[in-house]
């Protein structure tokens, strides 16, 4: 509520965070603040950021929000610490089978014939139109979670400039001599007719299971002897040309039920129960030797069937020989081409057998392995079946079984870059660091070739044309392609299929037609040449790329370290030798609140736009940020909910307390001022800690550990400044004179709250920029338009009291083991007790008299009795810390333990003592001395009865925990206040404004409300108390121990 009589803003002890934040969003957007602080930022030192791009085919969720989250926090941050954060505009991911799938789903198509029947220029059409289908829906998220980045001047993968900048970068490459074609066995989804990557592979590996298939293979050398063959993919059969052992494994000969059988002897052990050795040898012995082809489908013209050797056969599974088929195997492939082997698939694009398969022609690879084993059996020649579980890679996309398929396919060499990589890897700093050398680092030691082609419509088209006589002309721009062309290019023309395709020209070595090749470019690797294609490099912007490049900072899900943050490094080292980025932060993925990851189809999709209307953005922001960031997360809006209340709200309230009593004493902090040297400890302390709040802030981000630094502003907001100063320091604001000490309370509180909206506002924007407003440009309109604008605080040596914060640190570690041991001994806080002993046995005395009435006030005690011995009150119990003293002393920790255990109970405490005092203890135990200190053993306190305690600090807290009718009474009243203080929170009252409190009790609640009448009225702002049946006003009846009240809260 606006009143211009006031000092600041009335402001709502529970409000609406999402109509706030609303209006906020007005503010930015009418006063165009992003815009104004990327000005101002002009000209500073630059931070560099790359974001990474998005597919906006489909609806984002809270998942989408995190990354946008902890992007904004470090930006911002950077911001405020004065750097020009470049390009600092968003991104959109436009091609590839993520676009493709979303359409022929939408088209209702299966396979990818229906494309071509469609006519690839509507299909592609479609595909256009439909990434940018949700564009403003992931505008809207972004902009409502707060995200700042300029998406007017977004890239986008499908920009004609885009497009050329990738153009040119694979003729680069092919210049170093890194592009060939080849004919290999890859990853190949036949849903999606195409080959894939590794780092694609990567991202779709799921455990299933397969079946487990032993079979017979007919020996032409041994006579009626079969080898012993164990397959997963009994599909691959069909093209079974030559069957592996390794040179160095023995194997044996076997008789067993009436069959002869050959396989590793280790296996034939563990497979076969009653068995007879015929001859044993070295599986270098059987190289060459031939066998009956298995299934006579097609018939080679190579020499082929016979035993091949290599290494990486093992013993650890199947039977120690290997069937191999080189159209569909790596390793096979590789042993193929090693002994000049044929290649027989007769599998087609689509996954089905190909006619010539007369028994399983039409089938799906897959769907033919329980017809193929039936087959085996009919012959005999199925030894054993069964299931195997294991990892096998899925399309990341279509979540089909992919299958290792031997096809046509354009490849970068990064083999050959596979030390440039690590080399630059090493530059890198991840976070969290076991990336570097575990998932991202191993990967990139063990790196593959790149099949960089895919046999699909959308994306950008492969720019290389072949002649017949296979000479490759790469083009690295739409200028070289037009003056190879020769002609103007039709008006409709641009750099996507068909258009392209239908682009010849003649060889410039043999001047024969050179044909584009019918691919287009792995998206993956559009997405990682944004770090040039964003600013059509090279041909446009090269002094800004030059600035920009390598970019300071990336974040992603974990999943990227097999996609974009490997192509970032990929293309980077390829072309410049540099790692793209110098830190990368990982994000792990937020999962439905039972632990399962987020499906529309299941219904358990958690959208941002829901919950942020709930609780509002800052909560979710706070609630994103409180795990650490690489952790998988469980999203439950219950724990957003609980998150607002535990930080937000105490934020907030904090906020409205101040204003509420500065407005009701109309305290300007303008008009007052109190150095620091000359306010009371209390203020200097929450000075102190407020500035090293700032120092634990910054390391924590420069550390991207943003979970450390939500903890650190907890810790402040919550223990020490809500729960500690503001509790201590109540009654300052209440007292009638604005005296020194209750200005000093104001302007010390005033300091944090606008320290505070500063140095929230990269994690939670909207509150801190209300905070600001209110606080700041409500007293100064001259002053910066919005806290983004400010400078980040940094940490101040010269307002640190390092003595003093580490003395009330101690006293704020004292009362809440106090508070815990109260706790234990089930008594409530509220209710008083008649004494608290502290006991050190070194006699520290100083800390507890300074701020005895603080400790009187926080536990709830009548006395404070400083005591150097504990003798009457307490015994000890000691023993040997297993854990620490056994691996010293070996066996004779059993003696230690007897000899500790006969002490008496002076001895005993007198050992405690010198323990507590860092001195060690000396034990002997079967003839020999042993000198223990306080880690090699533990110890157990037995308080006396009527009392309660435990250690803290080096002192010992001792409450009498008798309570007398006096004490009863007090406590009973105590309940009261709590009670009519929820009753005021639920009226929505001011801090300031009075009421009339009616109490109905029993006899003996009567006498106690009358005997602290006074204290309850100033406790509750009460101008009468009555001792009443209420009437007027919010009436409630409660229940707490054994007592039965009435209370009624009439607001004046």
């Amino acid at each position: 509520m606006v009143n211009e009589k006031q000092v600041f803003d009335s402001v709502k002890a529970l409000p609406s965070f999402s109509e706030e934040e609303e209006k906020i969003l007005d503010f930015w957007e009418k006063n165009k603040v992003f815009d104004k602080l990327r000005e101002m930022r002009k000209g500073s030192p630059l931070f560099r950021w790359l974001e990474g791009p998005p597919t906006a085919n489909g609806l984002p969720h809270i998942g989408h929000a995190l990354t946008r989250a902890i992007k904004d926090v470090y930006l911002r941050h950077k911001s405020m610490l004065g750097f020009d954060v470049v390009p600092w505009v968003a991104g959109w991911d436009c091609h590839g089978l993520p676009v493709e799938l979303e359409v022929e789903k939408t088209l209702g198509f299966t396979d990818k014939s229906q494309i071509e029947e469609y006519g690839m220029v509507k299909f592609n059409a479609e595909c256009r139109k439909s990434v940018f289908k949700y564009v403003k829906e992931w505008r809207d998220m972004s902009e409502r979670i707060g995200f700042w980045v300029d998406f007017e001047n977004r890239y986008a993968t499908l920009d004609e400039n885009y497009v050329e900048s990738v153009w040119w970068s694979l003729k680069e490459i092919d210049n170093k001599g890194l592009l060939y074609l080849g004919y290999k066995v890859v990853p190949y989804c036949p849903r999606c007719g195409t080959p894939l990557s590794s780092h694609e592979v990567g991202q779709g590996m799921m455990e299933t299971t397969d079946p487990s298939v032993f079979v017979k293979i007919k020996s032409l050398d041994f006579e009626d002897t079969y080898y012993l063959v164990w397959t997963t993919t009994p599909w691959t059969l069909i093209s079974n040309v030559c069957i592996t052992v390794n040179p160095d494994i023995d194997y044996v000969q076997v008789e067993y039920n009436g069959e002869k059988l050959i396989l590793a002897e280790k296996k034939a052990e563990e497979l076969l129960d009653d068995y007879t050795v015929l001859q044993k040898f070295k599986g270098k012995n059987m190289e060459h030797k031939k066998y009956e082809q298995l299934f006579p489908y097609i018939v080679p013209e190579e020499d082929a069937f016979y035993v091949t050797l290599a290494k990486y056969v093992t013993t650890e599974e199947g039977t120690g020989i290997v069937h191999s088929a080189p159209a569909f195997g790596e390793d096979d492939s590789v042993i193929g081409k090693q002994y000049g082997l044929p290649v027989m698939n007769p599998v087609l694009e689509d996954g089905t057998f190909s006619e010539e398969i007369t028994d399983f022609a039409g089938l799906f690879v897959k769907d033919a392995d329980s017809k193929i084993m039936d087959n085996l059996k009919e012959r005999g020649l199925l030894f054993k079946k069964g299931v195997y579980t294991h990892t096998y890679p899925f399309c990341y996309r279509c979540d089909g079984p992919l299958l290792y398929y031997s096809t046509e396919t354009w490849f970068i060499e990064m083999s050959k870059m596979r030390d440039r990589l690590v080399a630059n890897n090493d530059k890198v700093r991840w976070q969290p660091a076991h990336l570097k050398e575990g998932r991202f680092g191993n990967f990139i030691r063990e790196v593959r070739d790149w099949a960089l082609s895919r046999n699909r419509y959308w994306g950008t088209p492969l720019p290389i044309w072949v002649c017949e006589n296979d000479h490759k002309t790469v083009v690295g721009s739409k200028k070289e392609l037009q003056e190879l062309y020769g002609k103007s290019f039709s008006e409709d023309f641009n750099l996507h299929r068909p258009w392209v395709d239908e682009i010849t020209f003649e060889c410039p070595e043999c001047q024969k037609t050179s044909t584009r090749v019918p691919y287009v470019v792995d998206c993956w690797y559009d997405a990682g040449a944004s770090i040039f294609a964003q600013y059509h490099y090279p041909f446009e912007n090269k002094e800004i790329f030059n600035e920009h490049f390598p970019f300071d900072f990336i974040t992603e899900a974990i999943d990227q370290t097999r996609g974009w943050f490997y192509t970032l490094l990929a293309i980077s080292t390829v072309l410049f030798d540099k790692p793209a980025y110098m830190s990368c932060l990982s994000m792990g993925h937020h999962l439905y609140k039972d632990g399962k990851k987020m499906s529309k189809s299941k219904g358990n999709v958690i959208f941002t736009g829901d919950v942020m209307q709930k609780y509002g953005a800052d909560s979710v922001r706070w609630f994103l940020y409180s795990y650490p960031t690489w952790n998988s997360v469980k999203v439950d809006p219950d724990n957003i909910y609980e998150t607002m209340k535990k930080f937000i709200l105490t934020l907030w309230n904090s906020y409205s307390f101040f204003v509420s009593n500065a407005n009701a004493d109309n305290f300007n902090p303008e008009e007052f001022d109190v150095p620091l040297k000359e306010r009371p400890d209390l203020d200097k302390w929450l000075i102190s800690e407020a500035n090293y709040l700032t120092k634990s802030v910054d390391e924590a981000l420069e550390n991207m550990t943003i979970h450390i630094a939500v903890q650190a502003f907890e810790k402040f907001v919550i223990d020490k400044f809500s729960n500690w100063y503001l509790r201590q320091s109540r009654r300052r604001f209440w007292k009638n004179e604005l005296d020194k000490d209750k200005k000093s309370a104001y302007i010390t509180t005033y300091e944090v709250l606008v320290k505070l909206s500063k140095m929230l506002a990269p994690f939670i924007p909207f509150i801190s920029e209300k905070l600001h407003q209110n606080l700041v440009r409500r007293l100064d309109s001259e002053t910066a338009l919005s806290v983004h604008f400010l400078e980040y605080p940094t940490f101040s040596k010269k307002e640190v009291d390092a003595d003093l914060s580490r003395d009330m640190n101690k006293v704020l570690s004292l009362i809440t083991a106090g508070r815990s041991i109260r706790s234990s001994a089930n008594i409530k806080l509220r209710q008083p007790l008649s004494e608290l002993i502290l006991i050190s046995p070194l006699g520290k005395k100083d800390l507890i008299e300074k701020y005895e009435e603080v400790f009187k006030e926080e536990l709830n005690v009548k006395k404070i009795t400083l005591s150097k011995s504990s003798d009457e009150l307490v015994n000890y119990t000691i023993k040997p810390n297993f854990k620490v003293l056994a691996p010293k002393v070996k066996s004779a920790v059993k003696g230690i333990g007897m000899e500790l255990e006969k002490l008496d109970p002076n001895q005993t405490r007198e050992y405690v003592g010198m323990l507590a005092k860092g001195d060690s203890i000396t034990i002997t135990a079967d003839g020999t001395e042993f000198q223990l200190t306080l880690e090699d053993l533990d110890y157990r306190i037995d308080v006396q009865e009527g009392f309660a305690g435990e250690e803290a600090e080096g002192y010992l807290l001792l409450f009498n925990s008798i309570i007398t009718e006096d004490l009863k009474q007090e406590g009973f009243v105590r309940d009261i206040i709590r009670r009519v203080q929820t009753m005021r929170k639920e009226l929505d009252l001011e801090y300031t404004q009075e009421i009339v409190l009616s109490v109905n009790a029993d006899e003996f609640g009567e006498e106690a409300l009358k005997k602290f009448e006074e204290y309850i009225k100033e406790e509750t702002l009460s101008k009468d108390l009555e001792f009443i049946k209420p009437k007027e006003g919010l009436i409630k009846d409660w229940k707490f121990d054994e007592f039965e009240v009435t209370i009624g809260v009439k607001p004046l």
